[in-house]
């Protein structure tokens, strides 16, 4: 691979060359010098017929079919007709070996109106019964066929910087750690973000309303008043609204049950230690989530949460720990709002 992945026309037609090659590495190696190529601006659209022929092999652990659907997509990001990969790629999609094929073709959809309801009549025809991924697929034709994506990006930060982008008709969400989150445009506009996943990848799925509704209006959606995490939130200041009212006038030390089990109490299972019997007595709180789970005292409504933890290393002695502590309502929420959106600060 050259020390830039732009070529010039000459570099570029002696990859072209080598993609006629017997020896699959060389394939290889020319499918993948042109797509970061092509990512980096070179045009490569004369290599369309000849990364066609090369993306129809079987795949291989050589991955010369695999680099030449990538680099077919690359070509469709920077504006290349597909029409001659366009036989290849159906029958990609047919054998259900579309991951790559379904993002070349995908990425060509979103280029315009004309090329995604070209894209949708074709692969209708070619999968009559779509399943899996290629159901997805057909639903993102479908969309792109009346709301063409154009690219965009759009950044906030909070405790770490995040981000969102719109590209090839697809949304990106961002980490701190630069990985992508990826969603299918009508997923977005079904579900909302991702929550489970960018709470995952971005240790909160806190997106702002602003930014939302900048996605929506890409997306031709209209705006929203209020999101889901400003929902979730409510719902949470009305559990711990309760637990307040919920607290009785007897303090836990003048309680029979907490004096039992006192401020804090834990050790070791494996060591052969339980909670005393006490214990068994609190009851679960069910309205709020905190990592090990809440519970309270039934007498004077005291607040103790559950930990559990373990721990083991290769070649070193595994541990565990078992224990309730006393609980504030505002370390309570403080916990809550960490399990829920990742960050009590945010």
């Amino acid at each position: 691979m050259p020390t830039s992945p732009r070529l010039t026309a000459i570099q570029r037609n002696l990859r072209i060359a080598k993609l006629a090659s017997e020896d699959p590495r060389t394939r290889c190696h020319a499918a993948l010098d042109l797509c970061h190529a092509a990512w980096a601006g070179t045009d490569i659209a004369p290599a369309l017929p000849a990364l066609a022929l090369v993306a129809a092999r079987p795949h291989t652990t050589d991955l010369d079919a695999m680099w030449a659907q990538h680099a077919l997509e690359a070509a469709a990001f920077a504006g290349a007709d597909l029409t001659p990969a366009l036989p290849v790629l159906l029958a990609k999609i047919r054998e259900r070996v579309n991951q790559y094929a379904a993002a070349a073709l995908r990425t060509w959809a979103s280029r315009s109106f004309d090329a995604a309801a070209v894209v949708l009549r074709e692969v209708r025809t070619a999968v009559p019964r779509p399943l899996g991924r290629t159901r997805e697929l057909v639903d993102e034709l479908e969309f792109l066929s009346s709301h063409h994506v154009s690219d965009a990006e759009v950044c906030w930060t909070t405790d770490r910087k995040r981000g969102v982008r719109a590209r090839a008709g697809r949304l990106y969400w961002r980490s701190s750690h630069g990985w992508d989150l990826e969603q299918s445009c009508p997923d977005f506009a079904r579900h909302g973000v991702p929550r489970e996943h960018l709470k995952y990848w971005t240790g909160s799925w806190r997106v702002p309303l602003h930014l939302q509704n900048t996605v929506r209006a890409w997306l031709e959606l209209p705006a929203i008043a209020e999101t889901e995490q400003d929902r979730a939130l409510k719902a949470v200041e009305r559990a711990l609204d309760d637990l307040a009212a919920a607290r009785f006038g007897t303090e836990p030390d003048h309680c029979g049950l907490c004096a039992e089990l006192g401020p804090s109490v834990g050790g070791s299972p494996l060591k052969g230690y339980s909670l005393p019997a006490a214990a068994a007595r609190l009851k679960p709180v069910t309205t709020v989530d905190t990592r090990g789970g809440l519970y309270r005292c039934p007498s004077c409504g005291t607040l103790y949460e559950r930990r559990y933890e373990h721990d083991y290393e290769p070649f070193e002695e595994e541990t565990d720990w078992e224990g309730l502590s006393r609980v504030t309502l505002d370390e309570v929420r403080r916990l809550t709002m960490c399990e829920v959106f990742g960050s009590a600060t945010e």
